[in-house]
Formats: C-alpha cells, sequence, structure tokens
C-alpha cells in the first residue's frame, strides 16, 4: 500500500537545516518530496536564495528521476536547473502555481574529451 512506503516529514526547512531535521532520514533518497512553503519565501526563487539552496539541497535526497514538487506564488518563476535538479513542468491554478523538478544526474565528465 502507498500509506505503508510513505513518509511524512512535517518541519520549517528553513529553521531546522534543510533539507532533514531527523539524521536517520537524512540517508534515505525518497521518489517524491513535496515542498510546500509560505508565499513570501517563494518571491525569490535564484540558486543562491533560502528557497533555491533547499532545492540543490534536496537534490541529493531524491533517487535518480525522482520529483520534487514545489507549490509557489504563481508570479514566482523557479529557475531551470538548482544543481541535479530540473523543472520539467508547471501549472498554476488562481493565485498557486506548482512546479515539478525532476532529479536528473550530471553525467561524469570524460577526461580524455571524446564523445563516444
Amino acid at each position: 500500500r502507498f500509506a505503508d512506503a510513505s513518509k511524512v516529514v512535517r518541519a520549517d526547512a528553513f529553521k531546522v537545516g534543510a533539507p532533514w531535521p531527523d539524521p536517520a532520514a537524512a540517508q534515505e533518497r525518497y521518489d517524491v518530496v513535496f515542498v510546500d512553503p509560505p508565499y513570501r519565501m517563494t518571491y525569490d526563487t535564484a540558486a543562491d536564495s533560502p528557497l533555491g539552496r533547499l532545492l540543490r539541497a534536496l537534490a541529493d535526497s531524491v533517487v535518480p528521476e525522482g520529483l520534487v514538487v514545489v507549490r509557489t506564488h504563481h508570479r514566482s518563476t523557479l529557475v531551470e536547473v538548482y544543481d541535479e535538479l530540473r523543472v520539467i513542468d508547471r501549472r498554476q491554478w488562481g493565485t498557486t502555481a506548482v512546479s515539478l523538478l525532476q532529479r536528473q544526474p550530471i553525467p561524469p565528465s570524460d577526461p580524455s574529451g571524446s564523445s563516444s
């Protein structure tokens, strides 16, 4: 069952130390993470903003191809990439927007420079 395989972590990630208050949870990798900050925390979405730093920190907590779902104010637009997280979709309803970010690991560079 979905409920048996789910874990809800309720915390203010901006205060307790992003992304997880529980050290055991920091070792886990998740398929889907929901981020629902107050609107005022979503006005600045730059990579070095509090929200941007949180999203970059979450990249390591999501399995490859996993999703981070972020609710923001409709006038806020996330940047395209936060480390390994890339925006793949955005939907809007009234004053709310929801963005889907997918973890797309960056392939290691080829030291030889070949493209084979």
